[in-house]
């Protein structure tokens, strides 16, 4: 610590008068003030040894600017207002100056005595101040004419005593202290009168301290914390003069990741870096903030970290904060669909089908329309609960779905008809156009379903005569039928006559028509004609095979009785 002293001695010269022959001493002759008068005029600073709470350095106090904790902007919320505001610097330390001490010397004698007697002196020095005096010194020449040391000497001078003066040394006077010195001189013979001039002096002295303060640089930001893509992130930064001495040229430098940009930055200058800025804000006075706000736009989600430091190019005192971040997140809506169901669906079956709608963002959505598309040939005979139906599409509207959440929806088709589906999911926030689809290739098997109706145009025949029967066969099934095929066993009875279609064979007793396709929904009709040639009980029977059938064939057994002709 440096300390600098200034010291101003103070002399003060009392002449004591000798009074006129006769007045005894003692007898309340009031005492002669002379005026101080100062060698050197003192500087107004505190005294050495005055302590005085004022006197001291105050304590740094810490400034604690109050900082919203985040502003979240949006394109239709409220302005930010960007740029550099300060606060006021902390206010001195107010000082009192001490008080300037005084000394006062007062000498006492009678103003006339009587020839050969002794002459006595008191000389009495007072601080009447109330400041404590230093290194106070009383000093008397010696009187002529009154030998060459005194007869008295109470308190004795300091020695060696010198035949021209007698001197005392004092170290300090406190405020209305007093020092008495008593003298007694003899006057040589002859001497007509003596004169004893008494000089005090002490010492005042001030001092003061200078502290040699390092610059000490504080940064403090916040930042919004979320915000959703397209939106503002405000940032706010405080830069903080935390020490006791001004700091010039201090400037703001803030960096921020590639794919952010600045906004509302029109108080800066560009960085040597592509994504920076920098504030010139001037002095900082000691206990000063300046305060610099501005706003970002990221154009990619995730973390959005802005770097802060504060410095100062003065060559006296260059001084740099530590780094500091603000982090932000953007939030990223993102839909995710997933659907799942068979790739075929045996006939008359039902498919179902499973779509899991996914929040793969980090922000949350609202108001999720899902759709399921389907043909309008296909019927949902379940779904999950809360769902609306149309001719061809099933929907549901989730209400929130937080980052990471899933749900799942399910429901069952049935087709009418065969053949392959195309089945789509498509989830959709209409705010942030989030939106995902998936679809699935089903295949509806059909099956041929076969109903048929075999009649005999009579069932009592003459001999000799002919008789019909008439086989209707339908395809009321979704898929046609390739192999239909109908048998007729014959009666010895009987002769055959003819068949239609014409593509059969007879053989031993039976009729076999070829395999032959039915398309869905249409009819084939077969017809056998047959000639009536022995009385009695003839015993048809038809069996009709498919595919379809499964082994199963479909048969019919009729007696005709055939009657002798009268």
């Amino acid at each position: 610590m440096h300390r600098d002293h200034l010291f101003a001695r103070f002399t003060l010269a009392l002449l004591g008068g000798i009074a006129s022959a006769g007045l005894a001493f003692g007898q309340g002759i009031a005492p002669t003030k002379l005026p101080i008068s100062p060698l050197a005029s003192p500087q107004v600073i505190p005294a050495v040894a005055t302590e005085t709470p004022d006197n001291k350095i105050e304590r740094i106090q810490k400034l604690e600017t109050p900082v919203p904790p985040s502003i979240p902007d949006s394109p239709g919320g409220p302005k930010i207002p960007a740029g550099i505001t300060s606060t006021p610097p902390r206010a001195a330390p107010g000082v009192n100056d001490p008080p300037t001490p005084s000394v006062q010397l007062q000498i006492r004698t009678p103003a006339h005595i009587a020839g050969g007697k002794p002459i006595a002196y008191k000389l009495v020095v007072t601080n009447n101040s109330g400041a404590t005096a230093y290194r106070v010194m009383l000093r008397v020449p010696m009187p002529e004419g009154a030998g060459k040391l005194p007869t008295k000497c109470e308190p004795a001078a300091d020695l060696p005593a010198s035949e021209k003066q007698l001197t005392w040394s004092f170290k300090s006077l406190a405020k209305g202290e007093q020092k008495v010195v008593e003298l007694e001189f003899k006057p040589d013979v002859g001497v007509k009168e003596i004169r004893l001039r008494g000089h005090v002096s002490f010492e005042h002295g001030s001092e003061v301290i200078t502290a040699i303060d390092k610059p000490k640089l504080v940064v403090k930001k916040t930042a919004t914390p979320t915000a959703m893509q397209g939106e503002l992130i405000t940032v706010r930064v405080e830069v903080q003069n935390a020490g006791t001495v001004p700091i010039p040229q201090t400037r703001l430098v803030e960096t921020i990741p590639a794919g952010v940009d600045f906004k509302n930055d029109n108080e800066s200058e560009k960085g040597e870096l592509a994504h920076q800025r920098i504030w010139q804000l001037g002095t900082l006075e000691p206990g000063q903030s300046k305060i610099v706000t501005y706003q970002l736009l990221g154009k990619l989600g995730g973390e959005v970290i802005a770097t802060s430091m504060a410095a100062s190019d003065d060559k006296h005192a260059s001084v740099q904060s530590e780094t500091v971040q603000s982090k932000s997140k953007i939030l990223v809506p993102a839909l995710k669909v997933e659907l799942t169901g068979p790739a075929t669906v045996a006939s008359k079956e039902a498919a179902t089908y499973t779509a899991r709608v996914q929040n793969t963002g980090t922000q949350p959505l609202n108001n999720v329309k899902v759709v399921i598309a389907h043909p309008d040939d296909c019927e949902a005979t379940k779904v999950t609960v809360g769902a609306r139906r149309t001719k061809d599409t099933v929907q549901w509207l989730i209400p929130k779905l937080t980052a990471g959440e899933a749900f799942d929806l399910r429901l069952n088709l049935e087709s009418a008809t065969s053949g392959k589906k195309i089945i789509k999911a498509t989830a959709k926030e209409s705010r942030t156009a989030a939106e995902d689809a998936k679809e699935v290739n089903t295949t509806f098997l059909g099956r041929a379903d076969l109903t048929w109706k075999p009649e005999f145009d009579d069932v009592t025949v003459n001999v000799g005569k002919q008789g019909m029967i008439t086989v209707k066969v339908r395809n009321q099934g979704t898929e046609t039928e390739k192999g239909v095929r109908l048998r007729v066993q014959l009666p010895s009875q009987v002769r055959f006559v003819q068949g239609t279609p014409n593509q059969h064979k007879e053989t031993a007793g039976e009729l076999v028509f070829e395999p032959r396709p039915i398309l869905p929904g249409k009819t084939e009709s077969f017809t056998i004609t047959y000639e009536a040639k022995q009385a009695g009980a003839a015993d048809f029977k038809l069996l009709l095979e498919a595919e379809c059938l499964n082994g199963k064939p479909l048969s019919k057994n009729q007696r005709v009785e055939i009657n002798n002709a009268k």
